[in-house]
């Protein structure tokens, strides 16, 4: 596969070797490296045309890269998360010893308003977790998928990178690698572990079964994992991400719902219902409870009740 960094730009091997640390030492999904191989390419775009050069940038530089795209109009989240890429390959230039000093270190992100994370209402989800044909391997699969996400609130490339050994349908849990390769296991209920059993007893055999008729199964990662295509295949990301999309336009889902909406509805649906933030942290494999806090979003009504319930005299 051509690396993102094959675009003619300056600083190709230097780029190309932040693409392997990433990639084979962080060990980020490849949606992530993507994502760092765009951002660092806009910046060492613009320094080529400012007539800059990129191993010799300095704080001033990175600053003015800023204000040019505040000029045209990026979103502060935008800006935002290309400098954390820009900040991220310069440190790793720094380890690498390709600069003395980290340009963009001491830049604080700006500040833009924090939006709220999407989710899908109850109404919308009892719809989508009913549009799967369960008659069929594939819609045995898709419901399977669908209950595991709303499970256990994972991310899509850990959904892809599911094996059969990572469901316990005895224990009823889930083992999830995550960014970093941290492991956390996170229990599902039993709706998800029943549509799980049902797809690995009469689905997944009849789609493994296509593979081996065309031998695709010497790949040992295909006999492993958990979600097969229809040609006994892994379902990659972008697999998954278009099985998902087909089942929300069937289940009229709004507009803007994907699978990363479904992990936002996992967390604030867990915190609504009780859950203490440390172990809707844990169960989502985030590093930093800040990054949880966000879930942590009530509507007034939510306040309302929660007053009608706990205070002493709320009822009065």
């Amino acid at each position: 596969m051509p690396s993102p960094f094959d675009d003619g730009l300056p600083l190709a091997a230097q780029r190309a070797g932040f693409l392997d640390y990433l990639t084979f030492a962080r060990n980020d999904s490849s949606h992530t490296v993507r994502a760092y191989a765009t951002d660092v390419a806009s910046f060492v775009s613009w320094a080529q045309d400012a007539g800059l050069d990129a191993l010799r940038a300095t704080h001033r530089d990175v600053r003015r890269y800023l204000a040019w795209m505040a000029g045209r109009g990026y979103a502060s989240a935008t800006v935002g998360r290309r400098l954390s890429s820009v900040r991220s390959f310069y440190a790793w230039l720094v380890r690498e010893g390709e600069v003395r000093a980290n340009p963009a270190e001491a830049i604080d992100a700006p500040r833009g308003a924090r939006r709220l994370p999407q989710v899908v209402v109850a109404q919308d989800m009892a719809r989508l977790l009913s549009v799967s044909d369960v008659t069929t391997p594939e819609g045995m699969r898709d419901q399977a998928g669908l209950e595991l996400m709303y499970a256990s609130g994972c991310r899509i490339a850990e959904l892809s990178g599911l094996d059969v050994a990572d469901v316990s349908l005895t224990g009823g849990e889930v083992r999830l690698l995550g960014k970093g390769s941290k492991q956390r296991n996170v229990p599902i209920y039993p709706r998800a572990v029943s549509a799980v059993r049902d797809y690995l007893a009469r689905g997944r055999p009849v789609l493994a079964a296509r593979a081996r008729a065309g031998a695709a199964l010497d790949d040992r990662d295909d006999a492993d994992a958990l979600l097969l295509t229809v040609h006994g295949r892994r379902m990659t990301t972008d697999d998954l991400r278009k099985r998902f999309d087909a089942l929300a336009r069937r289940a009229g889902l709004p507009a803007g719902v994907t699978p990363h909406t479904m992990r936002h509805t996992f967390a604030t649906d867990l915190l609504d219902g009780g859950a203490d933030l440390r172990s809707v942290q844990e169960m989502l494999g985030h590093a930093s409870l800040s990054t949880t806090q966000i879930y942590t979003h009530l509507t007034p009504e939510r306040l309302r009740s929660a007053i009608e319930q706990a205070h002493p005299r709320g009822s009065a």
